[in-house]
C-alpha cells in the first residue's frame, strides 16, 4: 500500500507536467534557428556554350524553424523543385534547373508555419 501512496502523487506529477508542454509551434517558447543548407546553389557553364546547364543540381535540407516548411520557386519554368512543401525539420528537397534557360539570381523561399522565411540562392549562367 506504501508503494500506491508514493505512486499516486508521481503519476499526478508526471500530468501536470506533461500537460504543461506541447502545443503547437507558436506556443513552445523561442523558435530555433532556421536554415537551408547549403544556403545557395551556384553552376557555372563554359563562355561559348549555347545555353546554361539543365538536370540534377542536388539536395537541400531544412534546420529549424517550425515545421511544416512551405516553398516558392521565383523560376518555375527553369527550376524544378521535388515537393511544395517539407513536413518535418531536417527534411529536404531537391532542386533541378531545366530548359537550359539562365539564372542569375534565382531564389527559392522557404516558409516555416510561424511565417519566417529563409532564402535559397540560384545561380545558373554563362561564364564566371
Amino acid at each position: 500500500m506504501k508503494s500506491m501512496t508514493v505512486a499516486v502523487p508521481v503519476l499526478f506529477s508526471l500530468a501536470l507536467l506533461a500537460g504543461c508542454g506541447g502545443g503547437d509551434a507558436d506556443l513552445s517558447g523561442s523558435p530555433t534557428a532556421f536554415s537551408v543548407q547549403p544556403a545557395e546553389i551556384t553552376v557555372n557553364v563554359p563562355t561559348g556554350s549555347a545555353g546554361c546547364y539543365a538536370g540534377p543540381v542536388g539536395d537541400v535540407f531544412i534546420y529549424g524553424g517550425a515545421p511544416p516548411y512551405r516553398l516558392a520557386n521565383s523560376f518555375p519554368d527553369q527550376v524544378a523543385l521535388s515537393t511544395a512543401q517539407v513536413n518535418d525539420a531536417g527534411g529536404k528537397f531537391s532542386v533541378s534547373y531545366i530548359g537550359g534557360g539562365c539564372i542569375d539570381p534565382g531564389t527559392v523561399i522557404v516558409e516555416d508555419s510561424l511565417k519566417r522565411i529563409v532564402t535559397l540562392k540560384l545561380t545558373n549562367k554563362i561564364g564566371t
